[in-house]
């Protein structure tokens, strides 16, 4: 057993996945429940930190442990969010307002740097930020669809979305030499992937997806994946540019998939999920390739 939990792959991706899996049961066994829903969510992205990391320090000093409360509060600033922006309304407030103070509070030194270097990493993270935003808005969005006649592909997109971000996140970190960030991203997409698995498994024995998120669940995993993903612009050794921007677009290709590929697609539902995933990849795997033929990782 020790050695399982002193190896990385095992850290990464075993015990996520099993993680994620358990989690799936969970949300299928509780009928659609929100209030269970968020809270497994919750524990899901606290426990890959510890995980990882273990508890974070009070008062934080290093980024990732600052990493750490963030994390811990996604759950409530999702619950926060599905309230405060009910009725379409304050949407862009609710999501944004959190994502740049996470950004003020990781990038302070840089703030303080006023060097070019600080700068350009704090212009980064703004962008990204800004994508991200939208992306957690998109995903919003997607949990308030209406359940579409032939849309069997709806419940996967964001949560595909983010899970495909967070792969291409981690590998857009280890190739920039952020390794801690690589393995923490690695994870949060190990463990949506086998909560997507179990709702793949509910569409094939049932005809019915299970639903990944609610509104607040969808937002608590954006914003864990996007706190991360800020951290590795702002501090990451030699994060490729490019890759950041283009990982960041991959939350906004479920809005295209509903628009222009939806209605071409063929009506079997076991298919849809994974055509609609293969549309959604494509600025990941462009990332990932970048960042992995420019970067100094020995992937390179």
């Amino acid at each position: 057993m020790s050695s399982l939990f002193s190896n990385p792959v095992a850290m990464t991706v075993l015990i996520p996945l099993i993680l994620g899996l358990l989690l799936g049961g969970v949300l299928w066994a509780s009928r659609g429940s929100a209030v269970v829903n968020l809270v497994a969510w919750a524990a899901g992205l606290l426990f890959i930190y510890w995980l990882l990391e273990g508890a974070p320090p009070l008062p934080p000093i290093a980024s990732k442990q600052k990493l750490g409360y963030i994390i811990l509060l996604a759950g409530p600033l999702g619950y926060a969010f599905a309230r405060f922006s009910e009725g379409g309304k304050n949407g862009w407030l609710a999501a944004d307002l959190p994502l740049t103070a996470v950004l003020v509070w990781l990038g302070w030194s840089k703030f303080a740097a006023a060097s070019l270097s600080s700068e350009i990493a704090l212009l980064m993270g703004f962008a990204v930020l800004t994508l991200l935003g939208i992306g957690m808005l998109i995903a919003d969005s997607m949990t308030k669809a209406p359940p579409l006649r032939a849309l069997h592909e709806l419940p996967f997109l964001a949560p595909a979305a983010w899970m495909l971000t967070a792969i291409a996140g981690s590998i857009v970190s280890v190739a920039g030499l952020f390794l801690g960030m690589g393995q923490m991203l690695g994870a949060f997409a190990a463990m949506t992937g086998g909560v997507l698995a179990v709702s793949y498994a509910a569409l094939i024995t049932t005809g019915k997806a299970l639903p990944v998120f609610t509104r607040a669940s969808a937002y608590a995993v954006g914003f864990a994946i996007s706190s991360a993903i800020i951290l590795t612009a702002l501090f990451g050794p030699e994060p490729n540019k490019l890759s950041l921007l283009l990982l960041s677009l991959t939350p906004l290709m479920p809005l295209a998939v509903t628009r222009w590929v939806s209605g071409r697609l063929p009506n079997i539902p076991f298919l849809r999920p994974i055509l609609a995933g293969a549309v959604i990849v494509i600025p990941a795997i462009l990332a990932s390739l970048i960042a992995v033929l420019n970067g100094t990782s020995p992937f390179a």
